[in-house]
Formats: structure tokens, sequence, C-alpha cells
């Protein structure tokens, strides 16, 4: 029964180990994205205008 146990604690530790990874790496794609998308939009605010 111990060692049942034991494999349910590993198991439990292994899927938030992974849930957080996978939660972090997504935080930082949004966060690339949103100051990649500030960025060009301060470009072509910044850029003259075609008249």
């Amino acid at each position: 029964m111990n060692l049942v146990s034991n494999g349910i604690t590993a198991m439990v530790t292994l899927f938030a180990v992974v849930l957080g990874g996978w939660l972090s790496t997504r935080s930082q794609d949004q966060l690339w994205q949103r100051e990649h998308v500030r960025q060009w939009r301060d470009i072509r605010l910044g850029a003259p205008a075609n008249e």
C-alpha cells in the first residue's frame, strides 16, 4: 500500500511540475507577443505619413 501511495504522490507532483512549466511558457509567449505588437505599433506611429 505504501508503494501505491508513493506512486500517486510522484504522479501528482510530476503533473504539477508539467502544468507549471506549461503555464509559465504560455505566459511568456503571450508577453512576447504583446511586446512585439507594441513595438511594431510604435514603429508605424513614428513613421512619416505618405501624402
